[in-house]
C-alpha cells in the first residue's frame, strides 16, 4: 500500500507542481483572495440575519437594517473578480496593474446590460441587475477579465503606449501610458457586445 501511494506521489507530484506555477492560475488564486475578506464579511452578515430563532418578523426586520451588507459584498463579488483578475494578470507580465484592473473590469461591464425586466416583462433601462454582478456572471467575469487582461498587457508590452517627457509626474504618465491600450481593449469588447445584441438579439449573459 506504502509502495503504492509513493508511486502516485511521484506522478501526481510533478503534475500539481506544474499547475502551480501555471499563470492564469495563480492569477485566479490571488484574485478570488483579494475577494476574500469582502465576501466573508458579507457571509457573516447573512448567517447573523437568517439565524434560525429568530422570528420571520424579525429576520424581515434585520434584512432591512443590515441588507447592504450583502448587497455590497457576495452580491457584487464578480466585480471585486474581475478586477483582482486584470490586476494580478498585468503584474505577472510586469505591467503596472491597478490600469489592468480597471480594463478588465470595464469589459466584463460593456457585457453586462444595464437593463432588466420587470415583473409584467416591461423593460427598465439604465439599471444592473445584482445577479449579474454576482455568482450568476462570475464565469462571463472571468473569461471577460482574463482576455481583457491579456489584450491590455500585450498592447503595452508591443510598445502602444504614449510617452509623456521626462518631468512628467509618474501617475499622469502612467495614465497616458495606458491609454491607448485600454481605449484598443474596450474597443475590441464595445464591438463584441455590438455583435452580440445586433446579430443575436441577445446578451452574453442571457444567451438563450
Amino acid at each position: 500500500m506504502n509502495e503504492f501511494i509513493d508511486k502516485l506521489g511521484e506522478k501526481l507530484l510533478p503534475i500539481a507542481g506544474k499547475l502551480g506555477e501555471n499563470r492564469y492560475l495563480k492569477v485566479l488564486r490571488d484574485a478570488f483572495m483579494l475577494a476574500f475578506p469582502i465576501t466573508m464579511f458579507g457571509s457573516i452578515v447573512v448567517v447573523l440575519n437568517n439565524l434560525p430563532f429568530f422570528s420571520d418578523a424579525t429576520k424581515g426586520t434585520l434584512g432591512n437594517l443590515f441588507g447592504n451588507g450583502q448587497n455590497a459584498t457576495m452580491s457584487i463579488m464578480t466585480i471585486f473578480v474581475t478586477f483582482g483578475i486584470g490586476y494580478y494578470l498585468s503584474k505577472s507580465y510586469d505591467v503596472e496593474g491597478i490600469f489592468g484592473g480597471a480594463v478588465s473590469l470595464a469589459s466584463y461591464l460593456i457585457l453586462t446590460p444595464f437593463s432588466m425586466l420587470s415583473e409584467s416583462g416591461e423593460v427598465i433601462p439604465g439599471v444592473l441587475a445584482l445577479d449579474r454582478l454576482g455568482a450568476k456572471g462570475m464565469f462571463i467575469g472571468m473569461i471577460a477579465a482574463f482576455v481583457a487582461g491579456e489584450i491590455y498587457t500585450r498592447m503595452v508590452k508591443r510598445g502602444f503606449i504614449i510617452k509623456m517627457p521626462e518631468g512628467v509626474p509618474p501617475a499622469v504618465a502612467n495614465s497616458f501610458a495606458a491609454l491607448l491600450p485600454a481605449i484598443i481593449t474596450l474597443t475590441t469588447f464595445l464591438l463584441l457586445n455590438a455583435v452580440v445584441v445586433g446579430f443575436f438579439d441577445t446578451n452574453l449573459h442571457d444567451p438563450e
